[in-house]
């Protein structure tokens, strides 16, 4: 699996920090986009790890133990200075394009 995609980070595998693959879903995937701000790349190989998500958008009490992201899961934490970062509420003002209105 490849390092995190997010600027300022390089977590991966390699120092045992999980990472996952943008989403397919359009909507979401244009926020998790917008949000690492990676506006110009296209998220096909693109990763985010674990630090870039608030701990109430992991499932919690799992039976095995597992930390894994919520289907609906948002990344919002990013060392990027005086950014506004979009919640999955913000779905409704993206256009079919994929695009913010």
């Amino acid at each position: 699996m490849p390092n995190c995609s997010a600027i300022n980070c390089s977590n991966g595998a390699h120092n045992g920090v999980r990472v996952h693959r943008f989403p397919r879903e359009r909507n979401r995937r244009a926020i998790w986009i917008q949000n690492s701000r990676r506006d110009k790349w296209s998220p096909a190989k693109m990763v985010l790890c674990d630090i870039h998500f608030e701990e109430n958008q992991f499932e919690t009490k799992r039976l095995d133990g597992k930390r894994l992201l919520k289907w609906n899961a948002v990344p919002t934490l990013f060392d990027v200075p005086n950014r506004k970062f979009l919640h999955l509420d913000d779905l409704m003002q993206c256009n079919e394009n994929g695009l913010w209105n």
